[in-house]
């Protein structure tokens, strides 16, 4: 039996793997955007900071705070481990292997639609797998929901085979990797005890369920703290920390507040042209995953009761999306029998604003952060290093210019007050604290000094630097305080380049059309003259 599975997921991956990996290398690779700050800065910032020695640890690694396990990172870590430390593939490796592990979650929806409907069903699951823009612009990326994107494709994978055990060991990984995916385990095994007891199969449930569920999850999760616990150097408990401040202190709220139905806009724009497709889809794979079903549902509300909401938390539930907007456009389509000119203006109308907002949100929207540590790829600052006065983690960081540094950043961590807020509230004053060095065109007093949300990350408030040889502005403060460009002439900057952000983008100043980066570098001091 197990010799027979292995066969058909080889001549599975020998028909298909190939070029989904290839697909998956290149959505990769050509991704130039940004997304949200997490892509970098909880995942490649730090495997490069436990693989070389330098990359920064954001508040959330604090062993006060203890919000981020190892195991998402680490598997960054180890990639590093095995490559040459050449600037490019430092800043890129970990998205090409998400992008190659994103070809085997491809490969899991073909499959099982497959298995559910034959290959006609898995061609639609699968064209609509591929073409989503929403998939395109993240599923690739280094976000730890993209991860549990692939696993969740993985588990449906195992569970159209009817292959538990594997199942719930991808699905205890899920949670490992982010405790919000408890929710879904959690509501999928009650509905499948629920359905076994109802039909009097208490031994199924408990010995065939239940306790191989209890003992895999608690020997994935034993591992994880294990490890977790040896990174922080105490016994940590990295989920409950998760759940405390994001479910019972709604922490998350620090980065923004939704309303409770924000997440039926998000499947609206997350789905786009595919929505109505995949409610048709609902109404077909009822019979087929019910249990899958009912646990995305409840899970969808849960995140939902949480402050904060994002579109990528979304990710995990793409999956089975595919295979549900499969189910309805393969029945939609089947509809209009012979009429192939219907046909063709339908999936036109369906697939084309796919790959416009694809092509849009991957080469445009948002494109300034990666152009700027391009930059100083190519135009390393010397010893001095780089600051960045922008939005907090507006860039990638140490990753992004492997072998460089210093590097430095207006800290943003919880609490009132932070060096970011106070910097955009008053500009000037501001510098005069940060840079205590430099010359000043500016007598105002800054702002009253923030305090951190705890003790420990006070010394993150309180931080001076040495000016840097290179500064990294948000484009539009020039224009919101007119005497930072006096400023960086006095202390002999000059503009290098401004590099454009796409056509609009939320900063330190809301919403902006067409925003921007500005590079400016110290000039030799036998150069003051020409700014006087």
């Amino acid at each position: 039996m197990a010799r027979s599975l292995w066969a058909r997921a080889w001549y599975a991956w020998r028909d298909h793997g190939p070029w989904l990996l290839a697909f998956r290398l290149l959505n990769a690779w050509n991704l130039r955007t940004s997304f949200n700050p997490d892509e970098y800065w909880q995942g490649p910032e730090v495997s490069h900071a436990w693989r070389y020695g330098d990359g920064h640890l954001t508040w959330e690694w604090e062993k006060c705070v203890a919000l981020r396990g190892v195991l998402h990172p680490g598997i960054f870590a180890l990639l590093l481990t095995l490559l040459p430390d050449w600037p490019l593939l430092v800043a890129y490796a970990p998205r090409l292997l998400q992008g190659a592990l994103a070809s085997f979650a491809d490969l899991a929806v073909y499959r099982s639609a497959e298995r559910l409907g034959g290959k006609a069903l898995a061609r639609w699951a699968l064209c609509v797998q591929l073409a989503s823009w929403f998939q395109l612009y993240a599923v690739t990326r280094t976000f730890s929901s993209s991860l549990e994107s692939v696993l969740a494709a993985l588990v449906i994978d195992h569970l159209t085979r009817r292959a538990l055990t594997g199942a719930l060991v991808l699905g205890s990984l899920q949670v490992a990797i982010r405790p919000t995916a408890a929710g879904f385990w959690l509501a999928w095994a009650a509905w499948e005890v629920g359905v076994r007891v109802q039909c009097g199969d208490l031994h199924g449930a408990f010995w065939k369920l239940l306790v191989p569920g209890l003992q895999i999850s608690g020997v994935v999760l034993s591992i994880s703290t294990f490890l977790d616990s040896l990174f922080y150097q105490r016994f940590t408990l990295v989920p409950w920390n998760f759940v405390q401040f994001n479910l019972m202190a709604d922490g998350g709220a620090l980065y923004g507040s939704h309303p409770w139905h924000w997440y039926l806009e998000g499947l609206a724009v997350t789905l786009g042209t595919f929505l109505p497709f995949c409610c048709v889809g609902v109404g077909l794979g009822v019979k087929h995953f019910p249990s899958q079903l009912f646990a995305v549902g409840i899970s969808i509300c849960l995140l939902s009761l949480a402050s904060h909401k994002e579109y990528r938390f979304l990710l995990p539930f793409f999956p089975i999306f595919s295979l549900l907007t499969g189910q309805g456009l393969q029945k939609t389509i089947g509809q209009l029998q012979e009429e192939r000119t219907a046909k063709l203006t339908c999936l036109t109308i369906v697939f084309l604003p796919q790959i416009i907002a694809a092509l849009f949100f991957c080469l445009v929207h948002q494109r300034g952060a990666e152009a700027v540590m391009a930059h100083l790829r190519q135009h390393p600052a010397g010893d001095d290093g780089v600051f960045f006065l922008t939005a907090c983690h507006a860039t990638p960081f140490y990753s992004f210019v492997h072998g460089q540094g210093p590097l430095g950043y207006l800290d943003c961590s919880p609490g009132q007050g932070s060096p970011q807020k106070r910097f955009f509230e008053q500009p000037m004053p501001v510098l005069r604290e940060i840079f205590p060095e430099a010359l000043h065109n500016a007598t105002e007093r800054a702002p009253p000094k923030g305090a951190a949300l705890k003790h420990c990350l006070e010394y993150r408030y309180r931080k001076s630097w040495q000016l840097p040889e290179v500064f990294v502005l948000w484009g539009s403060l020039l224009a919101h305080e007119p005497r930072m460009g006096q400023w960086l002439e006095i202390n002999r900057y000059q503009l290098e380049v401004e590099l454009q952000d796409g056509v609009w983008s939320e900063g330190p100043y809301d919403v902006e059309l067409w925003p921007s980066f500005s590079i400016w570098r110290k000039q030799p001091s036998f150069l003051a003259s020409e700014f006087k």
